[in-house]
């Protein structure tokens, strides 16, 4: 179950367990914030990280969050980060990837203009893409504890 959300300085917290973590569902009305702004509200405000995903029922699990509370929610920021220049890609919290196979959307990631270094989750088809880190079009995101 949900804890009540409550209201800290513009973002808007919910939070609710699964598998032995916690999850904040965060979302902002006055702004749009980038993937590196996400994880460090995710960082200094709830001592946690964008999610990571690690199986299909947790991809399931983040898909009823987000559509408990946020039915116009197309893209939100999770945890990935493209380790180096190689197509490998690890999560902002530490945890192993696990031999989990990311669900890519069509032609991801392309590493477009060669910057695409993070991963934000379509939400309507549960698929991961490649994108910039500093982009603004996030106005929700999932951290995880």
């Amino acid at each position: 179950p949900y804890l009540n959300p409550y209201d800290d300085g513009g973002e808007i917290f919910r939070c609710t367990q699964y598998g032995g973590s916690i999850y904040h569902l965060v979302t902002v009305s006055d702004r749009m914030v980038s993937w590196q702004e996400a994880e460090r509200v995710c960082i200094t405000r709830l001592q946690a990280h964008l999610t990571s995903v690690h199986s299909n029922n947790e991809l399931k699990f983040l898909k009823n969050v987000l559509g408990d509370h946020c039915k116009d929610v197309r893209v939100i920021p999770i945890g990935g980060k493209r380790v180096g220049d190689s197509n490998g890609w690890e999560w902002s919290d530490g945890s192993c990837n696990s031999g989990w196979k990311f669900p890519w959307a069509k032609n991801e990631p392309s590493n477009s203009h060669k910057n695409e270094t993070r991963i934000e989750l379509l939400v309507d088809k549960m698929k991961f893409n490649d994108i910039n880190n500093k982009t603004k079009f996030f106005s929700t995101w999932i951290c995880k504890q």
